[in-house]
Formats: C-alpha cells, structure tokens, sequence
C-alpha cells in the first residue's frame, strides 16, 4: 500500500513539473510576440499614424447639411476642433450628448468645435434631426470626400484640435483615459468658469 502512496505521489510531482515546464514555454512563446498595441478604435480602419502636433491641418471641402460648401480656409485665425462622427457608431450615439456639452464649452470659451458627419447627406440629416443637433456639423461622406482621411482618423469618434495659426495641437480618440483630450476639454471648461466669475 506504502509503494502505491509514494508511486502516485512521485507521478503527481512529475505532472506537477510538466505543467511548470509547459507554462514556462507559453509563457515565453507569449512574450515573443510582438506587441499590438490596443487601442480604443471603436469604427473604422487599423490605425496607421495621427497627424503631428505642429503638423500643418490639412485643407478640406465639406458641405452643410444645406448643401453650402465649406472649408478650411473659413476657421482661418480661429482655434477649431474637428470631431468625426457616423450615424452608424454606438460610441458615437452614447456619447453624443456629452460631446455636445463639450461643444458648448468649446465655443462658449472662444473656440469652435464642429461635428464631422462622415454619412451621406441623408442619413446625415436624420441623425441631426434625432439628436435635435442645433451646433455647428458638416458632412464629409468616408469614401467620396477624403477629409477623415487627410486628418488621419482611423476610425471613430476620432477628434482633431487645431490652434489659431493651423498648426495641429491635439488629435486621437475623445475618450476619458485619452490625456491630450482630458486637458482639452479641462482648458475649455477652465476658460469658461474664468469668465463666468465676476470681477
């Protein structure tokens, strides 16, 4: 009976072992790999590279929903924000309501910010008048109007800031752990209180 206890005690050391051994080489197998890096793109294609901060913005043609052209030449001397959107993103649709309150701030501290509907005009129309947009949004359809991919947006809701000289300061995903977005929103909301407290 001594011989069955120590033979069965001996195999499960050894099975033990194995199980270590195998671990230690997945492990290793695991750590080899290159790295993806993750990132929050919610709808859209593989990210490929942001535009620089400092970078120049690109010039862009896009419509009003009432069909007036509209380009980069018209936020000329002014800081903008663009915010590239679609009818058919649910992070889009579930944080619109706060990205129009970010908005708000944007524009009531001095700079404008402007939703970026890469829909067709329709669709676009339909998404305005569900979430009774009343702000500033233009239309660049993704596949017929190359403006999200001028701005580098690889996907969506996908934000670029741009200073008053043109010059790119902040772009990426409008997402609380994204930093670059948390100070701008934070500069905004700032330059707001500053203005509402009386002197």
């Amino acid at each position: 009976m001594s011989q069955i206890i120590i033979v069965s005690v001996v195999l499960l050391w050894i099975l033990v072992l194995v199980n270590l051994a195998l671990t230690i080489l997945l492990l290793r197998r695991v750590n080899a790999q290159p790295q993806v890096q993750s990132s929050p793109l919610i709808f859209g294609s593989e990210v490929s590279e942001f535009l620089k901060v400092g970078d120049d913005a690109p010039d862009f043609t896009a419509k009003t929903p009432q069909g007036d052209h509209v380009t980069f030449a018209q936020y000329a001397g002014q800081a903008v924000t663009f915010l590239f959107i679609s009818v058919h993103c649910s992070p889009c649709r579930e944080n619109l309501p706060r990205y129009l309150t970010i908005q708000t701030q944007a524009r009531q501290s001095g700079e404008e910010f402007v939703l970026v509907n890469t829909n067709e005009v329709n669709e676009a129309q339909t998404f305005i008048n569900e979430f009774a947009i009343t702000t500033p949004i233009i239309i660049a359809t993704e596949g017929s109007n190359s403006f999200m991919d001028d701005y580098k947006a690889p996907g969506m809701p996908f934000y670029c800031s741009i200073d008053a000289k043109g010059k790119v300061r902040s772009t990426g995903f409008p997402f609380e752990g994204n930093e670059s977005w948390k100070l701008l929103t934070d500069l905004w909301e700032a330059k707001v209180q500053v203005e509402v407290i009386p002197i």
